[in-house]
């Protein structure tokens, strides 16, 4: 059966069309009126009435990785279908291969053949292959950059092949609904949203160990749950600061040992202990202890990123899709930004192009009221 239609856009009439037949397949395999649903949201995972699985597909798109319908048809017929390759391996809910294939640009697409092709033939497609619509989607997961170019290391090869691994691995056996790397990261990502403390996340992690022996080889802590997820990349920098903020220890200052303006340590000033330190003033110095910390998210592999996927890819060129409905409803409504478009044309002809804003403000990563302290953030924002 073709099913070529699951990859154009919800709006097309072959998508509808699509959706139509595969409810019409879905009905003889209902269960007490309900059956999987195979939306990009749900990804079989949940069960409801063909009707409410209808509006599911039509409006969150059809799981592009679901072509075989093996839960949707006859037994007699599902018997005779051949699972592809790429779907073998694949463990629970979450396309856990897709991250890991943007973490670390990895690229699985077929490679081109050595064989000669018909020159006249190239000519007569290279007008095609370089001119695109600007409404169709761009495959942007190919595309070289000659300043930051991708060359995975063996040492990244290795981190690879080991979250391959563990997102290849169910989370115990028999388990389909998570694997070992989607757990965690369900788990990392519970933390951040209810502020779970270090600690409590390593007592949570030994009450499930202890709990459900049958997971094995899985981070007994926070630490070796973090080890983890630096591996998938987007890390941050540590960049020494004076005390003052006056400067920042970093490029041509990176060796120095004192600030140039204000001459305060670089040092944190501790109690006297064992150890190379350096007395000044009443305080001990200690080397080694910054007094102050910057941390610096990287921006151009954030945005590499968000033009890997392309779920993001779409949402990254969005205003230049966009229709103008005369409302002021986004930045790009304003004059400012239709000002900027007119000075600067070939920037905002080219819908890969990003404009960031950039917000600051302060807050209290304690939450207590009582106390000065206080972190900055600069934000840069798509």
């Amino acid at each position: 059966m073709d099913t070529s239609w699951i990859d154009f856009r919800k709006w097309n009439t072959r998508y509808y069309n699509g959706c139509m037949e595969f409810l019409e397949v879905a009905k003889e395999t209902l269960l007490k009126g309900k059956t999987r649903c195979p939306c990009n949201k749900c990804k079989l995972n949940k069960w409801f009435d063909l009707g409410e699985v209808g509006g599911h597909i039509l409006f969150n798109d059809f799981y592009k990785n679901y072509r075989q319908w093996i839960f949707h048809r006859r037994v007699e017929e599902s018997n005779t279908l051949e699972i592809p390759n790429d779907q073998e391996n694949v463990v629970g809910r979450d396309d856990m291969n897709g991250l890991l294939r943007a973490a670390f640009k990895v690229d699985n697409s077929p490679q081109p053949t050595n064989e000669p092709q018909d020159p006249s033939l190239s000519e007569a497609n290279f007008e095609d292959e370089y001119s695109y619509d600007m409404h169709d989607e761009l495959n942007f997961e190919c595309e070289e950059d000659d300043e930051f170019p991708s060359t995975n290391t063996n040492e990244e090869e290795a981190k690879y092949k080991l979250l391959r691994e563990a997102s290849d691995e169910g989370l115990y056996e028999g388990c389909t609904t998570f694997s070992k790397l989607s757990f965690l990261l369900h788990l990392f990502y519970l933390k951040c949203m209810f502020h779970w403390s270090a600690a409590s996340f390593n007592k949570l992690l030994e009450l499930l160990l202890d709990a459900f022996p049958y997971i094995k080889e899985f981070p007994s802590s926070y630490y070796e749950g973090m080890k983890i997820m630096n591996d998938l990349g987007l890390g941050y920098k540590k960049i020494h600061a004076c005390p003052n903020d006056c400067m920042l220890y970093w490029g041509e200052f990176a060796g120095k040992s004192e600030c140039h303006i204000c001459h305060r340590s670089r040092w944190k000033n501790v109690k006297e202990k064992e150890g190379e330190s350096s007395v000044k003033d009443k305080g001990t110095c200690k080397k080694g202890v910054p007094a102050k910390v910057m941390r610096y998210f990287p921006l151009i592999p954030r945005l590499k990123r968000l033009y890997m996927s392309s779920k993001t890819a779409l949402d990254m060129r969005w205003n230049f899709d966009r229709k103008d409905g005369n409302i002021i409803s986004h930045p790009a409504d304003g004059e400012a930004w239709k000002m900027f478009d007119k000075r600067y044309e070939e920037f905002s002809k080219d819908p890969r192009s990003v404009r960031l804003g950039l917000a600051s403000d302060g807050f209290n990563p304690h939450r207590l009221m009582n106390t000065s302290y206080s972190t900055w953030s600069m934000i840069l924002i798509p």
